[in-house]
């Protein structure tokens, strides 16, 4: 999960297809993890791959998908932070309306 996690910290486009692959894992926590480095890598082709997870049950998934979203940008993004404001858990909703006022 570590590794996972420092991958978006180094910004290397390389990961992409090692995060894309950790999004399948069956750990939360690394999945997680994935979620938030490819927000961090900034390829928008990570929108698509990020779009399931935000009916994830596990809120503390959406609140991080939202995360990513703010820092991936665009309109798809944008459209499923809109979604994820609406979020019964506050801080998803919070979280998704800061990403949209980021998203220019």
């Amino acid at each position: 999960m570590s590794i996972i996690a420092t991958l978006g910290e180094l910004g290397d486009p390389r990961a992409f297809e090692l995060l894309k692959d950790a999004l399948s894992s069956p750990e939360g926590l690394v999945q997680g993890a994935a979620i938030g480095s490819l927000g961090e890598l900034r390829n928008r082709d990570a929108v698509e791959l990020l779009e399931p997870f935000v009916t994830h049950e596990d809120w503390q998934v959406r609140y991080r998908v939202a995360l990513a979203l703010g820092n991936l940008g665009g309109e798809d993004a944008k459209a499923l932070a809109e979604n994820l404001s609406h979020d019964g858990v506050g801080q998803v909703a919070e979280m998704a309306a800061l990403a949209i006022a980021q998203i220019p």
